[in-house]
């Protein structure tokens, strides 16, 4: 291998991605900044991904390519390939991903030492060719929007080596290795920066670990007896929710200044809240459903942090959920307490 030591680190960990890691690996090749070096991390596929992959490390001295025993835990790849990475910039990119050929250097330039975690701007595509592609950029990120919002998936991200000494990448079940990651960062104080331009495409797959996420319990507003109708249940929930979210939301936003990372910069704008912001019923709870909020969550601790998150921002939300659940015969209104216990799933 070259002795030089690369500016940019750029990790990617994959299973079973078929051929379209080939266009991947070239957009991280095709960088217009190429001090870097790609290290890709198989875990352990039985197709033909790891020949893929050391066909270009046969071409190209800046990839290097590691096998591993499989885990089904990308958190714990990126582990392994950041503890074998020389470059004193890691990025990040998932095997189905894009970089845009000027991504690196804009990251590059935006990190400093004031500010050394910064995510890109990203196009998101879906399979459907027929399907409008979405963009997000700019948006905030502090210590209470990183508890309740991921905000921006691992090919968006790159950073300084150095703050992996202040949390680290570790095994995180649920496909929530990330969220994990970026929440424990900032309650941590490291400064984070979301950028205007777009560099990145994400290709959204319905196949992804994303789309299998477990949502548990967060705030539980009230009950209702295992012979309620879950779809009049949901009705009355949702009734009123989406309005007083917004009112809550846009307090936030005046109290801030600018804008939060769930919604435009213009809060009367039309726009689906995450969807641990939308009422549901759970079966469980001692008369047979539970009315609340739900969320995956990494851990008992972040199901905490985002119920009081939830109180601190979103009173509103919270009352107009309870006064729903009021109106509703045979619910019963709970203290709204946090209940983050295992769950089947919810009613959605």
């Amino acid at each position: 291998m070259n002795a030089h030591r690369p500016r940019f680190s750029v990790v990617c960990p994959t299973y079973r991605s078929g051929p379209g890691l080939a266009a991947t690996i070239t957009s991280v090749l095709s960088q217009t900044d190429g001090d870097l070096e790609l290290l890709i991390g198989d875990d352990g596929s039985d197709d033909g991904t790891l020949a893929l992959a050391s066909s270009f490390a046969a071409t190209d001295e800046r990839v290097r390519v590691h096998r591993f025993a499989h885990s089904d835990d990308p958190g714990e790849v990126r582990a392994r390939l950041v503890e074998r990475a020389c470059g004193d910039i890691i990025a990040y990119i998932d095997h189905d991903d894009l970089f845009h050929p000027e991504h690196l250097a804009q990251l590059g330039g935006a990190i400093s030492v004031t500010r050394p975690f910064v995510a890109a701007g990203a196009v998101y595509r879906a399979e459907d060719p027929d399907a409008a592609p979405i963009e997000r950029t700019g948006e905030l990120w502090s210590r209470e929007i990183a508890v309740v919002d991921p905000v921006a998936e691992p090919s968006r991200i790159a950073h300084r080596r150095n703050i992996l000494e202040v949390a680290s990448w570790r095994r995180s079940g649920g496909a929530l290795e990330d969220w994990d990651l970026w929440w424990r960062l900032a309650t941590r104080r490291v400064p984070f920066a979301v950028l205007d331009d777009v560099s990145v495409t994400v290709r959204l797959s319905p196949g992804s670990r994303r789309n299998r996420l477990r949502h548990r319990p967060t705030v539980v507003v009230g009950h209702a007896g295992r012979d309620a109708d879950p779809a009049e249940l949901l009705a009355a929930l949702r009734r009123t929710h989406l309005a007083a979210y917004e009112r809550d939301l846009a307090r936030w936003h005046r109290q801030r200044g600018r804008r939060t990372s769930s919604v435009p910069a213009d809060p009367h704008t039309p726009h689906p809240p995450p969807s641990w912001f939308v009422p549901c019923a759970m079966p469980g709870g001692p008369h047979g459903w539970l009315l609340g909020y739900f969320a995956p969550v990494v851990d008992r601790a972040h199901a905490a942090a985002i119920a009081g998150v939830m109180r601190r921002r979103f009173p509103g939300l919270l009352d107009a959920t309870a006064d729903a659940i009021r109106a509703v015969p045979g619910t019963v209104r709970a203290d709204m307490i946090t209940t983050p216990q295992p769950s089947e799933g919810t009613s959605r």
